[in-house]
């Protein structure tokens, strides 16, 4: 905490890069010996750029060739939603919305929890369409989880916290709130033209700004613009 390693390498010439993560920006602030240390701030948070002035967004960087993009659809449309956290992801909303819409739908509603990895990632790829969440209790809105359906081709509803629905560039998300969501997956349902656009959209999204060789090709960009190499 006191800088002490960063200190001795800066002295020995070396560049110094900060990488905030999760909380740290948030909880502990900015440590002003250690910000007037680095040679370059990154972060995978996007509130964090309203908390430093000299801060630059990177996106998690994710493997979109491990993950196969679905080839068909089922007959009967499996509507997938799978939380880490009931609570943050909305899902006690998201329940007395699926079964309304099974009432007046043919589709199947797949809740996956308590699930291995590689369970989750088979049952996802048997799915065609993916709720993240709702609500904004606490998820940005989308991360991993939905990089992962959205990489295989799955239509994806989320909400999104506001700072990301307003720059999240050209995203494929299908946006909805708890008073929205049944009109939407709805929608999604019945029109098969607009699920095969966002199919599209969503893996060359995926790719375009989450790829490991995107998010190479931004993090060097960044090193040569600050001198680290």
């Amino acid at each position: 905490r006191d800088c002490r390693l960063v200190k001795r390498w800066k002295k020995e010439g070396k560049k110094i890069v900060c990488h905030y993560m999760g909380s740290d920006m948030r909880v502990r602030g900015i440590d002003p010996i250690m910000d007037s240390l680095s040679d370059l701030n990154l972060t995978n948070e996007s509130d964090h750029l309203l908390r430093h002035p000299n801060v630059h967004y990177i996106y998690i960087p994710f493997d979109v060739a491990s993950l196969p993009l679905r080839a068909e659809e089922n007959n009967r449309l499996r509507i997938v939603h799978s939380p880490t956290n009931r609570e943050m992801k909305g899902t006690e909303f998201i329940l007395p919305v699926m079964e309304a819409v099974s009432k007046v739908r043919d589709v199947e509603f797949v809740l996956v929890e308590n699930k291995s990895h590689d369970e989750v990632i088979r049952i996802k790829q048997s799915c065609d369409l993916a709720i993240e969440q709702v609500g904004n209790l606490g998820g940005t809105g989308y991360g991993r989880n939905s990089l992962e359906t959205l990489a295989m081709g799955i239509p994806t509803i989320t909400e999104m916290t506001p700072d990301y629905t307003a720059w999240l560039p050209e995203n494929p998300f299908v946006l909805a709130t708890r008073e929205t969501l049944y009109e939407f997956v709805l929608e999604l349902i019945d029109n098969a033209e607009l699920r095969s656009e966002l199919k599209k959209r969503g893996r060359h999204w995926v790719t375009k700004y989450h790829s490991y060789e995107a998010v190479h090709q931004r993090l060097m960009d960044l090193y040569r613009e600050h001198h680290i190499i």
